[in-house]
């Protein structure tokens, strides 16, 4: 079924008209699957305005009753293909404060398995906007999925390969930031600008500054959404000469640990996760920095996006990371702007930001961090 402006038109009147959610709003929204699906492959995400979380599928319903601190909570779902090509089947939802329903059914007739039998108070992100987007980035989109898959994930070890990489996803992803441009109007651009743009290290900062500023209204500006994409914004705005954030946090050996505990030496904050290819990628550079330099000059800190603790561990201890690790502080993610990663950054003993990965764009090797710590240190 064709896209209806009329439906289009009348989601956009709801998310305009509604007020802004506060704190103390809470959303409850169930999720029945059928039985010929395999539940443990199911990646099953849903975000409640303020952060990401990932359910593990035990049986053929969940019930989800969380804090709503945006006006809408997304609901992705997540289904890999069986012939293991991409891209996987993904299907989404927004709910509000209303009790919702949403039934997934099981369609044989298709390589892509999930299919919708019914919803209440819940809006498929096909009907409000995905459909459209999707067939805009089609290109673009099919030739990163064609390099991911050729390349078994796009990680080959190569410096020729890590830079056609990043210049495809930044091709699709500018086409992403084209869309939402021309269709600034909808909810759903404005989510995807919020969730996936905004924080994209690839993407950049003054431009995606430009775009938010210029091509949103005030009313989709104004509320927690807003916030939280200013501070986003800000966060990323971090370059060169600039005064590090401050941070306290706990690390994995239950240490307080804070910026101002590390004036007169060096700081490196690496923000990574193991299930992040690039991430892995740098270690190499990151661990020469560690061997290199004593800690009386120069301390190195990780900080994981992890969710799976396990994965986590056997990452640092596989990669012989013997340094300080902090896990899943959503706070100092966002203080750095480091939901896009990897993302590094080296402090000088004044608390000065000397390196920002992303701003000097010194990817995929880490070279000019390498020769700013020898020209410092």
């Amino acid at each position: 079924m064709n896209l209806s402006r009329s439906l289009l038109l009348s989601f956009c009147i709801l998310f305009i008209s509604t007020e802004n959610l506060q704190a103390q709003d809470y959303f409850t929204v169930t999720v029945e699957f059928p039985s010929q699906l395999d539940l443990g492959k199911i990646w099953f995400y849903y975000n409640n305005g303020k952060e990401s979380k990932r359910l593990h599928i035990k049986n053929n319903r969940v019930i989800i009753t969380d804090t709503l601190y945006s006006r809408f909570a997304s609901i992705e779902i997540n289904y890999p293909r069986e012939d293991g090509l991409y891209p996987n089947h993904y299907i989404g939802f927004f709910v509000n404060t209303k009790p919702a329903t949403i039934n997934i059914c099981f369609n044989e007739l298709t390589s892509y398995p999930l299919d919708i039998c019914g919803l209440k108070n819940a809006h498929n992100f096909e009907q409000i906007g995905r459909k459209e987007y999707e067939e805009f980035i089609r290109e673009e989109k099919k030739d990163y999925m064609d390099f991911l898959t050729a390349t078994g994930g796009g990680i080959t070890g190569t410096k020729d390969s890590a830079l056609l990489r990043n210049e495809k996803i930044l091709r699709l992803l500018n086409k992403e930031a084209e869309f939402v441009k021309n269709n600034s109007h909808l909810y759903y651009s404005f989510w995807k600008f919020r969730v996936y743009l905004a924080p994209n290290i690839y993407l950049d900062i003054d431009d995606m500054i430009e775009l938010y500023e210029s091509v949103f209204s005030d009313s989709l500006k104004e509320g927690f959404d807003g916030e939280e994409i200013s501070k986003v914004l800000n966060a990323r705005s971090l370059r060169k000469g600039r005064q590090a954030p401050d941070f306290t946090a706990i690390d994995i050996n239950g240490n307080t640990i804070s910026l101002e505990k590390f004036r007169g030496k060096y700081l490196l904050l690496d923000f990574w996760a193991s299930w992040c290819g690039p991430c892995i990628e740098e270690l190499p550079v990151i661990k020469w920095i560690r061997d290199n330099y004593t800690v009386a000059k120069l301390e190195v800190i990780s900080i994981s996006l992890d969710k799976d603790t396990v994965a986590f561990f056997n990452a640092v201890e596989k990669h012989d990371m013997n340094w300080i690790h902090i896990l899943n502080n959503p706070e100092m993610l966002k203080s750095y702007g480091a939901r896009g990663i990897p993302q590094v950054y080296l402090i000088d003993p004044n608390g000065v930001i000397i390196y920002s990965r992303a701003a000097q764009k010194d990817y995929p090797h880490l070279e000019k961090l390498k020769k700013i710590v020898l020209d410092s240190l």
